[in-house]
């Protein structure tokens, strides 16, 4: 296992991004493990979850100010 950190966002575009480390097999691990995280912190189905990105290791955001149209 390695670690990895996912970005994922609602499927419609809407609302916040959510960031996450965990532990994952592969990549291709990392992307379910990702949508399954998110659609549960989120309540919500993975359906409704797009996976944006996976990124190596453990990421240090020191900062994010995320903007909110709606």
């Amino acid at each position: 296992m390695s670690s990895y950190t996912g970005f994922c966002r609602e499927v419609n575009g809407l609302g916040t991004i959510w960031i996450q480390s965990f532990d994952a097999k592969d990549r291709e691990d990392a992307i379910e493990v990702a949508q399954k995280l998110c659609a549960e912190a989120w309540g919500c189905g993975e359906d409704g979850v797009h996976v944006l990105g996976i990124a190596r290791g453990n990421v240090d955001i020191i900062y994010w100010e995320d903007i909110n149209e709606n």
